[in-house]
Parts: structure tokens; C-alpha cells; sequence
């Protein structure tokens, strides 16, 4: 799960257009660094979820960094480089701890309210220990 840093910041500032064209940029740069067979949908807001499949935790923080990277290093709409951030949260299924849809979008939901929460900018796969390319 993913969400724009202070969206709210972005809308308030520059107006709703230019949130929206940051919207448009930001989906954008989840498509290029998805693979052809994951499935991103826009959750809410300036919330995405994007579903990796056939991959486990390490593919996942691979494409969850790539994307943190290239948002942090790429001018979104009339924006500057640097001036859109986002935080993400990343869980995965696993048949050894199976578990619904519904709980797995919820933990992807937790960790990423955590990135949020400390910080923001940055990945959250587990608790303890929020990685990035910072």
C-alpha cells in the first residue's frame, strides 16, 4: 500500500489540478516499475495498492524501493525533484502464515500508517526496522 506524503500539502498550495496532474505522475511511476503481471488500483485519496504477484518479501522491498527512488528523484507534474514523497507498507502472503485478502491489505495498511508515523519518506515491511535507499 501506498500514499503521497502530504497530499493534502500539495492541494492546499498549488490547487486541485496540480493534485491531480501529481496524482496522474505518481500512478505513472508505480506502472513503470510494476511488472506486466501486478495489479495496481488507486484505494483512495492519494492512496494505491499495488498487488505484486508470484512474489515474496524480498521481491516486494525491491520494487517498493525502486518506486520510493524514483518518486523522491523524478519532478511530478509542474513539481521539482523531490517535491513528492511517499510511504509504503509492504506485506506478503506466505502458505507457512496464510491469512485472507482482507488481513493482508490491513497489515499492508498498518505498516504503512507506521511509515507515516515515523517519518514518512521511507518503506515499512516489518516493525522493526523501516528500510529505504535513504
Amino acid at each position: 500500500m501506498l500514499d503521497i506524503d502530504y497530499f493534502k500539502r500539495i492541494n492546499d498550495t498549488y490547487g486541485h489540478d496540480v493534485g491531480d496532474a501529481v496524482l496522474r505522475g505518481f500512478a505513472e511511476i508505480l506502472h513503470e516499475q510494476m511488472r506486466d503481471s501486478d495489479i495496481l488500483v488507486r484505494y483512495g485519496g492519494e492512496e494505491f495498492v499495488v498487488l505484486l504477484t508470484h512474489a515474496d518479501a524480498v521481491v516486494a522491498l525491491e520494487i517498493a524501493n525502486r518506486i520510493l527512488d524514483c518518486v523522491r528523484n523524478t519532478a511530478i507534474a509542474p513539481l521539482d525533484v523531490g517535491d513528492v514523497r511517499c510511504s509504503i507498507g509492504v506485506s506478503s502472503w506466505t502458505p507457512e502464515v496464510p491469512c485472507s485478502a482482507a488481513e493482508l491489505l490491513k497489515e499492508a495498511d498498518r505498516r504503512l500508517y507506521h511509515a507515516k508515523h515515523n517519518g514518512r519518506d521511507q518503506v515499512v515491511i516489518d516493525y522493526e526496522s523501516p528500510r529505504s535507499l535513504r
